[in-house]
């Protein structure tokens, strides 16, 4: 059975990031090098048969090649690449095939780019919650965790679907009305300028490593 040092163990359980505890790495005798690999292994296999699994797995490999090479950002991002396609496999089934289209014709990555994006699904829940008092992210609620847009700035169309289309709840768009204080128009405003926002455009979900 293989094993590792105390001294490596301890360094393993360090909480800091990567740069930060890098030169204070202990020496490995190997042993390390193939607990990560059998590990690597067993995760390759609990994503076999998942929807976007076969780009987990890529990313499983370009991770540890890089690690392994000293390359540390470029390892990290393979981490985040991971997170979000594991991410999208339970979201897209349970919300919209778009996330699925937009991965297939590349729009994720312009979308991203166009700021699109949500974070952590706390951020989500909490955008959903805020514009229609639910606490689930199902079906279309997930639009809701998007960014409002009116007919001017609507970028993404196919993305996009019409406010009176989405699950919102009128005491909570009145109540939105009341704590800003406006006489009329919608409470919700388009987050590229003042104008009435007609519709929301998907978010990108956008993995962080910390």
């Amino acid at each position: 059975m293989l094993s590792i040092s105390s001294e490596l163990l301890e360094f393993l359980r360090l909480r800091e990031g990567t740069v930060e505890v890098i030169d204070r790495a202990p020496p490995s005798d190997g042993q390390l090098e193939e607990l990560v690999k059998e590990a690597m292994e067993r995760e390759k296999s609990l994503v076999s048969g998942l929807r976007l699994g076969d780009d987990m797995k890529y990313a499983i490999d370009v991770g540890l090649t890089n690690a392994s090479s000293g390359l540390l950002y470029p390892a990290e991002v393979a981490v985040r690449f991971f997170l979000e396609r594991g991410s999208l496999c339970l979201i897209a089934s349970r919300t919209t095939e778009l996330y699925i289209k937009a991965l297939r014709e590349r729009a994720w990555h312009a979308m991203v780019d166009d700021g699109y994006i949500v974070r952590s699904g706390p951020e989500a829940v909490g955008r959903v919650k805020k514009l229609s008092g639910r606490k689930s992210l199902e079906g279309d609620a997930i639009f809701l965790a998007g960014k409002p847009v009116c007919e001017k700035h609507l970028k993404w169309p196919e993305y996009s679907k019409p406010i009176e289309e989405l699950p919102l709840e009128k005491k909570y768009l009145k109540a939105a009305l009341d704590s800003r204080k406006r006489k009329k128009g919608s409470a919700i405003r388009c987050a590229f300028c003042n104008r009435e926002a007609r519709y929301f455009t998907l978010p990108m979900i956008k993995a962080k490593c910390s």
